[in-house]
């Protein structure tokens, strides 16, 4: 804008072109009004994405773990024959789906017992004034919960004692299995009550002894914590035992997640930020069940070179393919796969992010990977239900996922000229086009899979668990931690419930045994859980002492 001082004086032509100066201006700064706006809206989607997922790092995100099927309901209907250019995409109205509740269940191994809410139970009776004959009870099945019980158990072992001697010196001797274990004030049952609140149940040590508190038991969290490390101690073994039984598995799937352990610190005297739980599934297709052998290794490890990922694998001079998200030390791996779920991710925040107006390129993509994704799981479910044999099952999904996977690439460079290399767009694009060559891997494997989601389930479940436990104290905490996380996630993958598993490896385990063999007896499908159920009936006869008045003591065999 010009005073009024400026533009006295002025000829004509000078106030004509002033006049077309501003106008020009103007036109300009509307121009560059719009401009910014459209770069506000797109920072405002980049930050409500970002926003969105602030508490869970990116390599432990689930939201692609499950396929969005929804995502195709709006490009099944673009015409065909027609350009991109001229196509419209109008999103359909849909009815929200109500989902069906499932039943409230208990187990058909749950104790019944019969409450009759009536005294007299006539034939008839007469209602408002009608004439009514009984006929069968009206029956509801309502649960009670039995709250916490503890038992004492008195465990006895042979005792002896020199027959000739005035030495005041105790020289007994007390024939335990294994003295470390056998000493202490808590049987296998509790230490899996502990285990799996902690590591299924992500219920730190101070809240179970708390809870004890309310329920009668003191125990402090350091007694917990003490009791977990020195039966770790004494199963290391089967650690060694697990660990030789993954590495030689037909296949592995890798991950890692961040875990902090308060005395590793860095140079600057802060706590290192670069300790990591390292995640290793091993599967093994069992022919005769028709079915899969899995087996979980959690492992604490100091940083995420080339070397510490891969020590084992050489270590091992494993030569059987392994699937990874595709973080780049992996790529140094002879038989290596990547992950189909972390190249979607990419094309999927594109979605979340033009949220307003859909790329439909994205959506395409993500709808081909979604298609190859259900080919796979669906075989399985019939391979695993002995509807095909493992050869039609290798057979059948390379029919199926080669096709798509062809379609996949070439929609990538029908539009990688269209998308800016630094767009995010761009970047999925990229991405896809460098781990091309690792993403067909799976289909040579009957054990392969499209993802690596196994090992992302167990890095959601330790993010989770993280926000509760907060921190390791020490390394032996973190690799005693890591340890029944894997006898924990093990179990699942076997289908057996966690506490029958944790329990009777715990309880019948070969303490002190070095053969191998031995400690092999304690894999998930080597267990005999009726040797569990015996023990379990004998607790079970358990009685109050009803002379007793005093408290028991647990102090284990000190006193």
């Amino acid at each position: 804008m010009y005073s009024k001082s400026e533009l006295v004086g002025k000829t004509q032509e000078e106030l004509i072109k002033l006049v077309l100066d501003m106008q020009f201006c103007n036109v300009n700064l509307a121009a560059e009004r719009e401009k910014n706006l459209d770069k506000i809206a797109n920072l405002e989607e980049i930050l409500r994405l970002k926003t969105a997922e602030k508490f869970t790092p990116s390599t432990e995100q689930t939201r692609s773990l499950f396929d969005e099927l929804e995502l195709l309901a709006q490009f099944e209907a673009i015409k065909n024959g027609l350009p991109e250019s001229e196509q419209i995409v109008v999103e359909a109205h849909t009815r929200k789906k109500h989902k069906i509740r499932e039943n409230s269940t208990l187990p058909a191994s749950t104790p019944v017992i019969d409450v009759y809410n009536y005294e007299e139970a006539p034939s008839e009776k007469v209602i408002n004034g009608v004439l009514y004959k009984r006929v069968e009870d009206k029956t509801i099945d309502k649960v009670y919960i039995v709250p916490q019980k503890y038992v004492v158990v008195r465990d006895h072992y042979l005792k002896y004692e020199p027959a000739n001697t005035t030495d005041s010196e105790d020289k007994s001797v007390v024939e335990f299995k294994n003295k470390k274990l056998d000493g202490l004030a808590a049987t296998p049952n509790f230490i899996t009550h502990s285990v799996i609140s902690k590591f299924d149940d992500y219920t730190p040590f101070y809240r179970q002894s708390e809870i004890h508190q309310r329920a009668g038991l003191t125990v402090q969290r350091q007694k917990l914590a003490g009791w977990i490390i020195k039966y770790y101690e004494e199963l290391l073994p089967l650690e060694k035992v697990l660990k030789k039984q993954v590495y030689s598995s037909a296949l592995l799937n890798k991950d890692e997640t961040k875990t902090t352990v308060l005395n590793v610190r860095a140079k600057s005297g802060k706590v290192s930020q670069n300790s990591f739980m390292y995640i290793t599934i091993g599967t093994t297709f069992n022919e005769k069940e028709s079915n899969f052998h899995t087996l979980v290794l959690c492992e604490y490890i100091q940083g995420r070179s080339k070397k510490v990922l891969l020590e084992d694998i050489e270590r091992f001079n494993y030569k059987e393919p392994v699937i990874t998200d595709g973080l780049k030390p992996y790529l140094h791996i002879e038989n290596h796969g990547t992950c189909w779920v972390h190249l979607i991710r990419k094309f999927k925040d594109v979605l979340k992010v033009t949220a307003k107006k859909k790329d439909v390129n994205a959506s395409i993509l993500v709808s081909i990977y979604t298609k190859l994704s259900n080919a796979h799981y669906d075989l399985v479910e019939k391979l695993k239900n002995k509807e095909i044999t493992k050869e039609e099952f290798l057979k059948q999904r390379r029919e199926k996922s080669e096709p798509l996977i062809e379609e996949f690439f070439e929609k990538i460079e029908d539009i990688k000229s269209k998308y800016s290399s630094s767009g995010l767009m761009g970047k999925a694009i990229n991405y896809a086009l460098e781990y091309k060559p690792y993403l067909s891997l799976y289909l040579d494997y009957i054990e392969g899979t499209p993802d690596n989601n196994s090992c992302e389930r167990i890095a959601k479940c330790w993010a989770t668990g993280r926000g509760n436990w907060l921190f390791s104290d020490t390394v032996d905490g973190a690799d005693a931690s890591s340890f029944f996380m894997s006898l924990v996630e093990t179990a699942k993958r076997a289908n057996i419930a966690t506490n029958d598993y944790i329990e009777y490896v715990l309880t019948f385990a070969p303490y002190g045994s070095e053969d191998d063999a031995e400690w092999e007896k304690m894999l998930p499908w080597n267990i005999d859980l009726n040797r569990l159920n015996k023990h379990r009936a004998l607790i079970s006869q358990a009685k109050v002492d009803e002379n007793r008045k005093e408290p028991y003591i647990l102090c284990g065999n000190s006193r």
